[in-house]
């Protein structure tokens, strides 16, 4: 089949605007597509960029009673993770913390081979804030805050503000 040079610049013209838009509609995809990792098992370097960003506290479960879940959505409580490791916590739009955490191990009295990775930080009260990363599953952080000492753990349950 012969095709003249007019019919082929049409013919490439719409084949790079069939190419773009693939292209583009791919990358839109990306950026929608839910997240799922685990992160306890990770290195606090490759924990970090799941992190970066505002994260709004839906939800505080475990407790005495173990299942329970108690709403925080009207608390308006946001963690927001920058680089450095810098982190803002407010409650009510207000800021109970503006400072950088820290990464801390803490071995467990279950089994003292494991090493848990800490988000560690004092807010403006003095009060000692540490949480660990456990995994984000269908973009929703999670959040726990072991405690040898305290037979009830509690678990923090975050979605991304986008």
């Amino acid at each position: 089949m012969y095709f003249n040079p007019n019919q082929m610049k049409v013919i490439k013209k719409t084949f790079y605007a069939i190419l773009t838009t693939a292209l583009l509609s791919n990358s839109c995809k990306k950026d929608n597509a839910l997240v799922n990792v685990s992160l306890y098992d990770k290195s606090t370097s490759s924990i970090e960029p799941y992190l970066l960003g505002k994260w709004r506290v839906n939800y505080l479960y475990g407790g005495i009673c173990g299942t329970c879940s108690i709403d925080r959505r009207p608390l308006n409580e946001v963690l927001h993770f920058f680089p450095n490791n810098r982190i803002v916590y407010s409650l009510n739009n207000s800021i109970v913390a503006d400072t950088v955490f820290q990464w801390r191990q803490y071995v467990t009295t279950q089994n003292p081979t494991e090493k848990i990775k800490l988000i560690t930080f004092y807010d403006k009260r003095g009060a000692f804030k540490y949480y660990e990363p456990y995994e984000i599953n269908n973009d929703t952080l999670i959040l726990v805050t072991p405690d040898h000492t305290i037979p009830d753990n509690n678990g923090w349950s975050l979605t991304k503000i986008k």
